[in-house]
């Protein structure tokens, strides 16, 4: 449901952006035509949106982003692969080898019911709206960089975002579980390592979704997805090796208010639920070349969960029938004075259809 087989889509996009002082201002509107299907709903053929839309104050110790925030953490499990961006906002407080930071997305709502009466010139509606808070802990050290981070994806119905989630120093989930689980709110926690070397960069990253005290295998196992990425410079050429992966219940829930979507897409990585993605890419200079290759299990975040008696089947990852692709092609960025060219192009081929061609061209100021 994320995107079709082959489509069209023609894109214009452009940005403003204003600093006085420590104040920041962002506005990146985007028109899009085209048949691909993807976000936002067409209007007269046309699709229009911002990527960004933020009032930012940048200082010392302290940043704050308020409005259209893309934010970005880690390698793509929690935030960095949202799309479109939610709105909300993100804080961040540095101290020494320490970064604290607080953010809050207000989400598309579920909507049950919607009706208007002409009679009366009234509106009558009701729908769960959905938030996640998120709060996160950076450490630094040497060459090494560790960091913690706890999200709550929650809904209430025709209700305000809950306010003791907002404390940036408490854990959600004990604040829950002293408190008896009066809501039910699912609970991520993100655990990430960085070791920066001269030519040398690992990154790896662990995600638990729904994370709890004592998993219940009934209930509500814990599940995770994972993403490992290696970059190493060898004289002129770059060499990226990188993986992932999620297993089959990951980004989902028993509650539809609750799945970790955003107008349909996934809020962690772009792949969704259920699957393993290995690949590299070898450059020099501004040009590479890549490949991937994926393996997609029949879960998906849409797939309803098992509730109480039902019980959680054994096979949790990579759920047959099991669809395997490969791609492979050549990406290059070339500057032209104040004009960018990005070029992409390859060949890809999923298990069971035959092999096609797509490319992608961006130009810039």
């Amino acid at each position: 449901s994320y995107e079709s087989d082959t489509f069209q889509r023609l894109e214009l996009s452009g940005g403003y952006g204003l600093e006085r002082g420590p104040w920041v201002v962002r506005v990146e509107p985007y028109v899009a035509r085209g048949n691909d299907g993807l976000y936002p709903v067409p209007w007269h053929g046309l699709r229009a949106d911002f990527w960004s839309a933020y009032l930012g104050y940048v200082g010392a110790p302290v940043q704050a982003f308020v409005g259209r925030v893309p934010i970005r953490w880690g390698l793509g499990s929690l935030f960095s692969a949202a799309y479109p961006p939610p709105d909300g906002g993100v804080v961040s407080w540095e101290l020494g080898p320490f970064r604290l930071s607080e953010a809050f997305l207000w989400l598309d709502p579920y909507l049950l019911s919607y009706a208007i009466d002409t009679s009366q010139n009234l509106e009558h509606r009701e729908a769960y709206n959905r938030f996640v808070n998120a709060h996160r802990v950076e450490f630094k050290l040497w060459r090494l960089s560790f960091a913690w981070s706890e999200a709550v994806f929650y809904s209430r119905l025709n209700g305000p975002p809950e306010l003791q989630y907002f404390n940036p120093l408490a854990l959600y989930y004990a604040f829950s579980w002293n408190s008896g689980f009066t809501a039910e709110d699912d609970y991520v926690w993100v655990f990430e390592g960085t070791l920066a070397l001269p030519g040398f960069l690992l990154q790896a990253e662990l995600f638990v979704d729904d994370f709890q005290y004592v998993p219940e295998e009934k209930w509500d196992p814990n599940q995770t997805a994972g993403a490992l990425r290696l970059v190493r410079e060898l004289g002129p050429w770059r060499l990226c090796l990188f993986g992932a992966y999620a297993t089959r219940w990951t980004y989902n829930s028993r509650l539809a208010t609750t799945k970790k979507t955003y107008w349909g897409f996934p809020l962690g990585n772009p792949h969704g639920s259920d699957f393993l993605e290995l690949g590299l890419e070898l450059g020099r200079g501004q040009a590479s070349l890549f490949l991937r290759a994926l393996w997609d299990g029949a879960g998906s975040i849409e797939e309803r969960m098992p509730y109480g008696n039902e019980g959680f089947p054994p096979e949790t990852f990579l759920v047959k029938p099991v669809r395997a692709g490969f791609w492979a092609g050549l990406k290059a960025l070339k500057r032209f004075g104040r004009l960018g060219l990005r070029t992409s192009g390859g060949w890809r081929t999923w298990r069971g259809s035959g092999p096609f061609a797509g490319a992608e061209v961006i130009i810039w100021l």
